[in-house]
């Protein structure tokens, strides 16, 4: 009975508990790209003040504004303990995944058009 334990070491992780991990991965990426978010923003706002182009520079930076307020919407919503049957936590769990992927791209790409208006402004 021990070699079978020590053989087989420990049992592997369900299908909720991956979800979850994968879950936790995105976010923790996305995390540090929030204080990045919120300098653009101030940077665009603050551009907007001095420029003829101000509202070019405050749609970017509601898009910014907007993909960090979904992260925040994600983050009160996520219930790290959501009890349930294995299928219904592979659902919720699932369905939390989709969007925390979406709040991923909508972060990512709003960052990435406010950054390239920007470059190509000063060019």
């Amino acid at each position: 009975m021990v070699l079978m334990l020590v053989c087989c070491g420990q049992p592997s992780a369900s299908h909720s508990e991956k979800l979850n991990l994968e879950i936790m991965e995105v976010h923790d990426r996305l995390m540090p790209k929030m204080g990045e978010l919120y300098k653009w923003e101030k940077k665009l706002r603050a551009e907007a003040l001095n420029s003829p182009d101000s509202a070019l520079f405050l749609r970017h930076a509601e898009a910014i504004a907007e993909a960090n307020e979904y992260m925040m919407d994600w983050m009160r919503n996520f219930k790290v303990n959501f009890e349930g049957t294995e299928q219904e936590k592979e659902q919720y769990l699932l369905t939390q995944k989709q969007g925390i992927e979406q709040v991923q791209l909508l972060m990512t790409t709003s960052l990435e058009e406010a950054k390239k208006y920007l470059i190509n402004r000063a060019l």
